[in-house]
């Protein structure tokens, strides 16, 4: 835990039983504080849009399991007004700690990191090709553009893709996003 909240590129944002904010990272901070996005009301997380803060009090609920259901994590994009790339929230449960219930992690996509091949090569199995196409595709660049950067033609991008998809047991490139994402960073790796 302590390695993610020392990463400046995803907030997090804990949460007793009863939904109010215990502690947040550095990172969750600044997006507290510029009040653009989110914003802390009295230790309770708040979305600005009505539409959005009702979603992220539902999936806050959801992960307390106080919305008559067990607890359970959601997703949700937040529009904002100075950027064009959302901020995304993933709200999770947390089982068995004593003071931490719940925890939203921030990700502000305009910040990621660039994923390395190498590491996808090694923690999936891929081959090179596989692992550049991969990571290009997970990055955001559609299948022409992933080929534009990576100097292959549209074609073998798709036919990279059918593969990784085969190998992996998926069945689409959202699949495999989450999935390389999950690579995208490592405790132990740089945060800039």
């Amino acid at each position: 835990m302590d390695a993610v909240l020392g990463n400046n590129r995803i907030g997090v944002v804990q949460f007793d039983r009863r939904g109010r904010i215990v502690a947040a990272s550095d990172a969750a901070l600044v997006h507290l504080r510029d009040g653009g996005t989110l914003r802390d009301d009295g230790a309770v997380l708040r979305a600005v849009g009505r539409a959005e803060d009702d979603r992220l009090q539902g999936l806050i609920a959801g992960a307390l399991g106080t919305s008559g259901a067990g607890a359970s994590g959601g997703s949700m994009g937040l529009r904002r007004p100075d950027a064009a790339v959302p901020l995304v929230l993933h709200v999770a449960p947390i089982a068995g700690a004593r003071r931490v219930a719940a925890l939203a992690l921030v990700v502000d996509a305009s910040r990621q990191a660039r994923i390395d091949p190498g590491t996808l090569t090694e923690g999936l199995g891929l081959t090179p090709a596989e692992a550049e196409v991969a990571a290009l595709v997970a990055e955001g660049l559609t299948p022409r553009q992933a080929g534009a950067a990576s100097g292959r033609g549209e074609g073998t991008v798709r036919w990279h893709l059918h593969r990784i998809f085969a190998k992996l047991g998926i069945k689409g490139q959202a699949q495999l996003v989450r999935l390389v994402s999950a690579f995208a960073w490592s405790p132990g790796g740089s945060d800039d």
